[in-house]
């Protein structure tokens, strides 16, 4: 599955069919559950890139920021961490 997600500023918009802008950072995630633990925040964003399960290819400042356009990871470690859960545990 491809979806093209168009960023302007706080503007998203997700699209289903090349928009034709070119495609400016590109995220293939061979892995879902990697995204998915990271987005959850049970784990970093360069250990998943480690993992292998995710590739970002692009130009070097977008493939830096691109963990910083979603809230999602550091507010799901921060309520973990206010509940005492473990970063590794049960789902």
């Amino acid at each position: 599955v491809r979806i093209w997600q168009l960023i302007e500023g706080r503007e998203v918009e997700l699209c289903r069919f090349d928009p034709g802008f070119g495609d400016d950072l590109v995220v293939t995630i061979d892995d879902p559950l990697a995204f998915a633990r990271w987005h959850m925040g049970r784990t970093g964003w360069a250990a998943a890139l480690r993992a292998g399960g995710i590739t970002v290819t692009g130009p070097r400042a977008l493939r830096q920021a691109l963990p910083t356009w979603n809230a999602g990871p550091q507010e799901n470690a921060a309520m973990r961490a206010e509940h005492a859960l473990p970063v590794g545990g049960p789902a």
